[in-house]
């Protein structure tokens, strides 16, 4: 069968595998080779309450009043607003890089939108509709990720990590399960003046983060995050100080459209989901 698929994108064989193993590579890295539900209990000191889960709002069908409410409440995110890539994703045992997929997080004072996609995945443009696709086509096609929703800061404290919360509105991984542990991480800034190559930590105006990583909230028996992302700022997001815009459909299916600076993105959930 894989060789079937290759065969009809002009894949090789490896490609084809590597395309096709891609998703569940990410899966593990995040969840740290399948460990993530046991690392969050409250026995280990990583209690949580139903309503962190990702996916309990869009079950229940209120985060259209929540992400108002969170937004009119000044529970935002100002401290990495902007467009960022991901040079970086491990969990210690494995990694994947920006060589490996395209990672963008598009991220404005409360909504943002997240795709990821296998650079070895074939271009399927050309085929005009999902119905003139091959069923060996259609399972490359679904090799990508794409979620949206609300960044919800939980924690804040003088001198420490800020921890957030994602809950999605839309996620193209949804398949009827929801998640059972939290989308919580804690957010590290580099230290100013801190050189990233040939340039510094901070952005083109010299007072925005060019940098930042997230490691999961939960730790393991090492007392170390599962996983780690490096995001890196995409050039034209203005350093997160310029326009930004986020819109959002009211009625079905859910859309958003999120905009930083030059760079905008739109999610469309498919019909029928919540």
């Amino acid at each position: 069968e894989t060789e079937r698929m290759a065969a009809a994108r002009g894949m090789s064989r490896a490609s084809a595998h590597l395309v096709l193993g891609w998703s569940a590579k990410q899966a593990r890295i995040l969840t740290g080779g399948g460990r993530a539900e046991q690392l969050y209990s409250a026995e280990r000191g990583f209690p949580f309450a139903p309503d962190e889960l990702p996916h309990h709002h869009m079950l229940n069908g209120t985060t259209h009043a929540l992400f108002r409410e969170w937004l009119a409440s000044g529970r935002t995110c100002e401290r990495f607003v902007g467009v960022w890539s991901r040079p970086l994703f491990t969990n210690g045992w494995e990694e994947s890089t920006d060589v490996d997929e395209a990672a963008f997080n598009v991220q404005t004072r409360g909504a943002f939108i997240d795709l990821r996609v296998p650079t070895a995945r074939p271009s399927l443009g050309s085929a005009g509709s999902l119905d003139a696709l091959a069923a060996e086509e259609l399972r490359l096609l679904a090799r990508q990720h794409v979620f949206c929703g609300y960044t919800l800061p939980v924690s804040a404290a003088p001198g420490a990590p800020l921890v957030c919360t994602r809950h999605h509105a839309i996620d193209w991984n949804f398949v009827g399960v929801p998640r059972a542990r939290p989308n919580k991480w804690r957010v590290e800034m580099p230290p100013p003046g801190l050189r990233l190559g040939p340039s510094t930590a901070q952005g083109a105006s010299g007072a925005a983060a060019a940098a930042w990583k997230e490691w999961s909230f939960a730790l393991d028996d090492a007392g170390q995050s599962y996983y780690m992302e490096r995001w890196a700022r995409v050039d034209g997001d203005g350093d997160g100080a310029g326009p930004t815009l986020a819109l959002r459909s009211c009625s079905q299916p859910d859309e958003f459209i999120v905009l930083v600076g030059d760079h905008f993105a739109f999610a469309r959930a498919r019909a029928g989901c919540p």
